[in-house]
């Protein structure tokens, strides 16, 4: 009876064993080796992508601030601009009262080109 249980379930349960360990273990190995390959490129795939992350990062910021930057100065640009027009307007203003006034009074004038400089310029205002 022990040798017939043998025969019939313990042998068969053998050789079929035997059979997916040889269809198992070259697989086991393959999944062994692509698991030693992975271990070793995955750090520098991780190292990559985050030195490029970094980079892409750094140059999306550097733009954005020189955009705020260049929109800011050409803020300041136009303010000064604005602000030098005005006073140009005052003057060119208070030198045509002056004109008329001479010209109501008849006095002759004789125009002549001379340079201001801004700190003169803005004396007259």
């Amino acid at each position: 009876m022990k040798t017939g249980i043998q025969k019939e379930v313990i042998a068969p349960f053998l050789i079929r064993s035997q059979q997916l360990t040889n269809e198992v273990s070259p697989t086991v190995r393959e999944i062994r080796d692509n698991v030693a390959k992975a271990s070793k490129l995955w750090p520098q795939r991780i190292w990559r992508t985050a030195i490029w992350s970094g980079i892409i990062l750094t140059l999306t910021l550097s733009v954005i601030a020189t955009l705020v930057i260049d929109l800011a100065l050409k803020k300041q640009n136009e303010r000064k601009l604005a602000e030098q027009i005005a006073r140009t307007t005052r003057v060119m203003n208070y030198n045509q009262d002056a004109f008329r006034q001479l010209a109501i009074a008849q006095v002759p004038i004789k125009v002549v080109r001379t340079s201001i400089t801004k700190a003169e310029s803005l004396e007259t205002c």
